[in-house]
């Protein structure tokens, strides 16, 4: 067992890693590939240099790296291949629960008094009609 966990060590410190990183709180947003070779994976700040070139910050940069349920990654032993993190910069360093990934729907952005669902509305009141009407009709 402990062979295993020596093997297992040394191939995730000797070998390059692919990640997936979100920046912290925005959700919506598409995630950005981010390569860490061998020789960036002895400590953490190497690391995050190499996030901090693909993952770019207005004001700020790449301090502390989280996985998606907001564990954060001390060490690059604990980098896996193409998973998702999320990385926070210097101002918000906590990390922010958010939905990574998804794209909002169309619907949820709308507002109540919306023309679409103005229509939608109007459509369904004069259906409603319509079928009162029929009823009405057939009583007759």
């Amino acid at each position: 067992m402990e062979a295993r966990y020596l093997v297992d060590l040394e191939w995730r410190i000797c070998h390059a890693v692919n990640v997936y990183v979100f920046r912290n709180g925005r959700d919506g947003e598409q995630p950005v590939l981010v390569h860490v070779p061998p020789s960036k994976k002895k400590n953490m700040k190497t690391v995050m240099n190499v996030i901090q070139e693909r993952v770019k910050y207005p004001v700020g940069y790449a301090t502390h790296l989280y996985k998606m349920d907001g564990t954060r990654i001390r060490h690059p032993c604990e980098l896996e291949m193409y998973c998702n993190y999320v990385v926070a910069s210097n101002y918000e360093k906590h990390f922010k629960c958010a939905e990574y990934g998804r794209r909002k729907s169309p619907l949820l952005v709308l507002n109540r008094e919306s023309k679409h669902v103005r229509v939608l509305r109007l459509q369904n009141e004069n259906y409603q009609q319509w079928l009162l009407k029929k009823k009405a009709v057939r009583v007759i």
